[in-house]
């Protein structure tokens, strides 16, 4: 089961403005999550890219297609079942410069010509807004080519300081989620066939991760996200450092889980 929906997203796309196309380079701390991630992209990904064919699902608004093309040289493409989300993206990929493909379909019916086609599937908040984790990692994995990566992140809402405030704070946003912690999706990629090469906790903290979208008083909504960025930025001037804070399941804000298909014998 879903527990968003079609409609649920379609509404947040309305009233969201448009990102601006991710860029490592940028400087400041702002950027120093999108700069962690890059680290990451770095490390997993394949020496030798091009050529390759990256798709992201659930690409929404996708401000990352575009840096998987120009920072990594992936031919990109991406599937998402919201046709206003997938109009963003698409002009978030225009606006940056970049030639992909953005196609309104279902993850659990692939559109024709789609399945065994890419090198890496890539998703950020996906899985987790469905009740059946493993059939989700199922339905990714059909994307893939056999010798394939697939690269899984999502916000760490089980048993967290995350998921409390979340819940707290939002509790409509909350229930959209099924709260998944590190060990249930490292089962749920061998479940799904999926050989796991990483599956971690991913940085120390971000609480721009929350998700106060329902507060109808928006400078209330506004002040409080200021305050919590603040908390955040704190932290990472701390790092840079030398202060280092493991990541962990109380106050990482997401699990990144990085597998291939499993190879039968």
């Amino acid at each position: 089961m879903d527990r968003a929906g079609k409609a649920y997203w379609d509404a947040a796309w309305e009233r969201e403005q448009l990102p601006l196309a991710v860029d490592p380079t940028r400087a400041g701390l702002d950027n120093y999550v999108t700069k962690q991630f890059h680290e990451l992209f770095v490390r997993e990904f394949p020496a030798s890219r091009d050529g390759l064919r990256l798709l992201e699902v659930g690409c929404a608004r996708s401000s990352w297609l575009p840096y998987f093309a120009l920072h990594h040289g992936f031919e990109v493409s991406g599937l998402d079942y919201s046709a206003g989300g997938c109009e963003q993206a698409r002009r978030i990929l225009e606006g940056a410069g970049v030639s992909g493909q953005v196609i309104e379909g279902d993850l659990f019916a692939p559109p024709e010509g789609m399945v065994g086609q890419f090198d890496v599937v890539v998703s950020f908040g996906l899985v987790e807004h469905f009740t059946d984790t493993v059939a989700a990692h199922v339905a990714l994995a059909r994307f893939l080519k056999p010798d394939g990566l697939i690269v899984t992140i999502i916000p760490t809402l089980g048993g967290s300081l995350l998921s409390l405030f979340q819940r707290v704070l939002d509790r409509a946003v909350f229930d959209v989620h099924e709260p998944i912690d590190r060990r249930q999706l490292a089962n749920a990629h061998a479940q799904a066939n999926l050989q796991l090469s990483w599956c971690h906790y991913f940085l120390s903290v971000n609480w721009n991760v929350l998700n106060i979208a329902s507060w109808r008083n928006a400078r209330w909504r506004t002040r409080l996200m200021r305050i919590f960025s603040g908390l955040s930025k704190a932290v990472w001037m701390l790092e840079r450092r030398g202060f280092i804070i493991p990541p962990n399941r109380l106050t990482s804000p997401y699990i990144v889980a990085v597998a291939r298909p499993l190879r039968r014998r």
